[in-house]
C-alpha cells in the first residue's frame, strides 16, 4: 500500500528524513551491467521508495574509489553512480526501517554486490548484502 502523507487542508509538510540509495551499475565483477538491467534495478528501487516513504527523486553522476585487491590494486576505479534519495517523516521512517534494509540487503545479494551503499542525512553507510563477504 502506498504511503500517504497526512496534513490538513492548506498546512505545510515536513519531511525531516532524507535517505539515499547508491543503486549499483555493476555486476559482481565490478563490470558495467546493461542498460536494461540498471533501469530495471533503479525503477525497482523507486517503486519501494515511493509505496513506502512518498516518492522519491533520481540522481546520475560518477563515483570512484581505490582499489585495494585484485588486478587493479592500487588504481582508481571510476563507475557510473545512479542515486535515488527520498524524504518523509521521522514516524514513517522509524515504521519501514528494518524492512526496507532487509529489502536492500537481499537486492545487494540479488545483484551480486558485497554491500549496498545507503546514505541517511549524510551520513554513508554500507549495508551488506545477505551474502557479502
Amino acid at each position: 500500500m502506498a504511503y500517504k502523507i497526512k496534513r490538513k487542508k492548506y498546512s505545510d509538510v515536513q519531511l525531516p528524513i532524507e535517505q539515499v540509495v547508491y543503486v549499483p551499475t555493476t555486476n559482481k565483477y565490478q563490470k558495467p551491467i546493461k542498460k536494461k538491467e540498471i533501469i530495471k534495478r533503479v525503477n525497482e528501487t523507486e517503486k519501494y521508495m515511493s509505496e513506502k516513504f512518498g516518492g522519491f527523486t533520481q540522481t546520475e553522476g560518477e563515483g570512484g574509489f581505490v582499489s585495494g585487491r585484485g588486478k587493479t590494486k592500487g588504481k582508481l576505479i571510476r563507475e557510473n553512480v545512479i542515486k535515488v534519495t527520498s524524504f518523509t517523516t521521522k514516524e514513517n521512517y522509524r515504521k519501514n526501517k528494518a524492512s526496507f534494509f532487509q529489502k536492500l540487503r537481499k537486492d545487494g545479494k540479488k545483484w551480486g554486490q558485497e554491500s549496498i551503499g545507503y546514505e541517511h542525512e549524510g551520513d554513508l553507510t554500507y549495508l551488506k548484502s545477505e551474502n557479502g563477504e
